[in-house]
């Protein structure tokens, strides 16, 4: 597939020369300087540890989230305690967390998660926030009302020691309309994430932020130092007029490839594994060696999903998915 005018055959030596030019004028303020890639464990390996059954109503769900919180928790594993499993059960040294495991948590709940994470030695990367309204509403009213159930989670990111929040690009409307609904709202979110030093993350999670090309033109348009990408592997069925239930799938491969020169993160995304140890659905090769093609140098956060019959458990998928990078790594 062709998009950009760039011919296949030039593709990666065009991805490096990129990288090399972008990605310190995005985030000159948070490059990382490690030159060993590293791995994270995102939090959401653990949903169903953490919630239990409790999304299996989903219109229940989302009633308690708003309500009633904690009635969402129905698992074994206490969210407080995920840094100390990543780090000792998993042999992560860094974690990415999700908002609606703690979702009206307040300021000293957010203390004592940074300082478990801290007496286990994890470093906390960022924050992926759900739940709080579209960024690219159409009705201005509800999209500023979603800028502003955002900044708790700056204020919260900014006690565990974060680099980043994770947002969503949904919106609805023409392609042009929803790209200017959702510029006006990252240009505010920005804005009051650059005192706190904090960046934000648009990951390709639905409608059209999974059209990559769409993404890095919001990206450019808005036009802040803060703001870039979180690369998942998967999540590139998009839909020119519904946030879900993409219409529309743009190769993985040269998406990836696209939006890596902007990532701050990049969220390994596995399902299901072969008797050799190969993911089913993604070739983690071809991802590995994009990664290092773009010069990509932050964590990779392993996201095991587990869907369909012969998955594994969450601690064998996320096991599983860590032993495939490291070894392509």
């Amino acid at each position: 597939m062709k998009t950009d005018g760039i011919p296949n055959m030039d593709r990666r030596k065009f991805m490096q020369t990129t990288a090399i030019l972008s990605v310190p004028l995005l985030f000159g303020c948070n490059l990382p300087t490690s030159k060993k890639q590293r791995l994270a464990l995102s939090q959401w390996a653990l949903h169903r540890a953490i919630f239990g059954n409790s999304k299996e109503d989903y219109a229940q769900w989302e009633k308690w989230l708003t309500t009633d919180p904690d009635q969402v928790l129905k698992g074994t594993l206490d969210p407080l305690d995920f840094p100390s499993i990543a780090k000792n059960t998993y042999g992560f040294d860094a974690v990415e967390y999700v908002n609606t495991f703690f979702y009206r948590k307040d300021e000293a709940y957010f203390k004592e998660l940074k300082n478990r994470s801290d007496d286990v030695g994890v470093t906390n990367l960022l924050i992926m926030v759900d739940q709080e309204g579209m960024l690219g509403d159409p009705d201005p009213k509800k999209r500023k009302e979603s800028v502003q159930r955002h900044k708790r989670w700056l204020s919260n990111a900014a006690i565990l020691g974060c680099h980043s929040i994770r947002v969503n690009a949904h919106s609805s409307g023409t392609k042009e309309e929803q790209q200017s609904y959702v510029i006006e709202s990252l240009t505010k979110l920005c804005n009051l994430a650059k005192p706190l030093n904090l960046d934000i993350l648009i990951e390709n999670h639905g409608g059209m932020s999974s059209e990559p090309n769409w993404l890095l033109d919001t990206i450019k348009k808005t036009n802040k130092p803060n703001l870039g990408t979180m690369v998942d592997f998967d999540n590139f069925k998009y839909s020119e007029t519904k946030i879900w239930n993409g219409e529309l799938t743009y190769d993985r491969y040269e998406g990836v490839a696209l939006l890596l020169p902007y990532a701050k993160s990049v969220s390994a995304k596995s399902y299901a594994f072969d008797d050799s140890g190969l993911e089913k659905t993604i070739d983690f090769k071809r991802m590995v060696q994009l990664i290092k093609d773009s010069g990509f140098k932050n964590y990779i956060s392993v996201e095991y999903e587990g869907e369909g019959e012969d998955s594994l458990s969450e601690k064998d998928g996320i096991l599983a998915t860590k032993k495939l990078l490291e070894q392509y790594i």
